[in-house]
């Protein structure tokens, strides 16, 4: 009889809907030689093949021997760039298995750089306002590019349609993720070019490449996930609306009684919210529509 225990399940938007764990909770591990072991067997713990860790380690001896620190960690970076599986000429693939993995550890490597290279990192204070959900898939203000995020950003949707109804992303949000597309063929651009033998100068341009894209990336992240908690509460609107009718029902009940004008007018309220909570849990449109206000006598 009470609303409260009937099953009422909202359908996870996309693309945020499942957490995936981090590895290196801490500080981003150095890139010197002898300390090289440990990011490739975060590499491993990601679930790269055995064969294409080898192959990075045995590319990355040319590169560790001679160089300074920032140039190993920056050519590093172009190697797992290299590894991206690319759709056309800057797009990564995040769709086929093999795709998404190799996007995953790139971002990874990309974060794990970017602390090498003593990058500004852009202020993520913002995270704390999250709800629980996105506040378990980004526990702290550290960079945290998720692969999840990387296809928002690149897949060109600008709308969900949730339980039949179209929720569509504002332009301010939009725009930001032209911003990332922009700045993230930039970077593409000077990992293609990148060779062992770079200078400062194009360090230096590597450097505030990797910060222009991570400022936009948080820019975009604080508005995207924001409109998708939005986007939430609206879709549980008609939930939580037909619980406070429950509850007025009963509490009217109580001290008018049931045959009371105003019991009978709330008896209808929640009727009709019953109705659409009915026909918006029902999207495929099949089967009886709501309970009516027959159905509550």
């Amino acid at each position: 009889k009470r609303l409260r225990s009937r099953p009422f399940c909202l359908p996870s938007l996309p693309p945020l809907g499942r957490v995936v764990p981090r590895p290196c909770q801490g500080g981003a591990p150095a890139f010197s030689s002898s300390r090289m072991a440990l990011p490739l067997m975060m590499l491993k713990l990601k679930g790269v093949a055995s064969d294409a860790v080898e192959k990075m380690k045995s590319g990355m001896a040319s590169v560790v021997t001679n160089a300074p620190e920032e140039l190993k960690a920056a050519s590093y970076l172009a190697m797992a760039f290299q590894n991206l599986v690319l759709v056309g000429e800057d797009r990564a693939d995040v769709r086929s298995e093999s795709g998404r993995g190799a996007c995953e550890r790139f971002l990874f490597v990309l974060a794990m750089a970017s602390e090498q290279l003593d990058c500004q990192a852009a202020d993520r204070s913002y995270r704390a306002e999250f709800t629980m959900k996105y506040r378990l898939m980004y526990p702290d203000t550290k960079r945290r590019y998720r692969v999840d995020m990387f296809e928002a950003v690149f897949d060109g949707r600008d709308s969900f349609d949730i339980n039949g109804t179209r929720f569509r992303l504002s332009n301010s949000t939009l725009d930001l993720g032209i911003a990332v597309v922009l700045t993230w063929g930039e970077l593409g651009g000077l990992l293609k070019s990148w060779s062992s033998g770079a200078g400062s100068r194009m360090l230096a341009a590597l450097r505030a490449a990797l910060v222009d894209f991570d400022s936009n990336w948080a820019r975009f992240e604080r508005a995207y996930i924001s409109e998708l908690i939005a986007i939430e509460s609206q879709a549980r609107s008609v939930l939580v609306d037909a619980i406070h009718m429950e509850s007025r029902l009963v509490n009217f009940e109580h001290e008018f009684g049931e045959a009371a004008g105003v019991t009978s007018r709330a008896r209808q309220s929640l009727a009709k919210s019953l109705a659409e909570l009915n026909a918006t849990a029902n999207s495929r449109r099949k089967g009886r529509g709501g309970p009516g206000f027959a159905g509550l006598e």
